[in-house]
């Protein structure tokens, strides 16, 4: 039984199936691999109570991604969480975008734990940003 919607945005088919098996069978998951079909979603007027994007795509990375969503729905903008395999990006798109960055390879726990927080909490009540290892 699904306990929230999830939304994953990663251009590595590979990681994007990882992370449905890690969370699919907690929460209803979509998954693409580009931003545009993300994108499309929301202005469809889906919602998600998290959504998991990756920070460096091709033609839109996340930060990109992360503007057009809060152009959408600056709800849905702040339910984001990155993902990144770029150390470097992590601390530049920490401090340009004050969201929570994971960087892969993620600990399956603690991202897990990063999920359900922003799944359960409020949006005033969510931690400030931080960049996971």
């Amino acid at each position: 039984m699904a306990h929230g919607r999830l939304l994953i945005i990663d251009d590595d088919p590979d990681i994007g199936r990882l992370l449905r098996r890690i969370f699919g069978s907690e929460y209803e998951v979509a998954l693409t691999e580009k931003p545009e079909d993300a994108l499309a979603l929301l202005q469809s007027g889906r919602r998600f109570d998290c959504i998991l994007c990756d920070v460096c795509m091709p033609k839109l990375n996340g930060v990109e991604t992360l503007r057009m969503i809060g152009e959408i729905d600056p709800a849905q903008a702040d339910r984001l969480i990155f993902v990144t395999a770029y150390p470097p990006a992590a601390a530049t798109v920490e401090r340009s975008t004050r969201r929570t960055i994971v960087q892969k390879p993620f600990q399956t726990l603690r991202l897990r734990e990063l999920v359900e927080a922003r799944m359960a909490a409020p949006i005033d009540e969510w931690d400030e940003p931080t960049v996971v290892s």
